[in-house]
């Protein structure tokens, strides 16, 4: 089975992204297969994936053969896509705390400013 995924960002959402995906596909017994940009390695191999050196955006074909092909390359693409969806996630979860932040802010502003008042006021009906 093979199937063309496009890599998200994997090495920010991770520590140690090509470990985790050499561990996802040595949780199959197929034979899996990543290539792109004229290179072919094996997946199960930890310094293959980091000599393939994959990136954000480039497109790499994910061939697996075996009893159980069809869950190792959801498997394998699902790690390499997930990445770009949960940035996207956080990319919107920040857009909509941002205004929510912004009027905390002001709010603390405004409750700072009502106690500098309320100080003078004081001050005054002292004297």
């Amino acid at each position: 089975m093979t199937e063309l995924v496009k890599v998200a960002d994997i090495n920010k959402a991770h520590k140690n992204p090509i470990a985790e995906l050499v561990q996802i596909a040595c949780k199959f017994d197929s034979h899996i297969e990543i290539e792109g940009e004229g290179k072919n390695i094996n997946a199960k191999s930890l310094m293959g994936i980091m000599a393939f050196g994959l990136k954000e955006g480039i497109e790499v074909k994910v061939t697996a053969t075996g009893s159980d092909e069809s869950n190792a390359t959801d498997a394998i693409r699902n790690f390499l896509v997930t990445r770009l969806r949960q940035k996207l996630r956080q990319q919107r979860v920040q857009m909509l705390r941002r205004p929510l932040q912004e009027r905390h802010l002001q709010r603390q502003q405004q409750k700072k400013l009502l106690r500098k008042l309320r100080k003078k006021q004081l001050r005054l009906l002292r004297q």
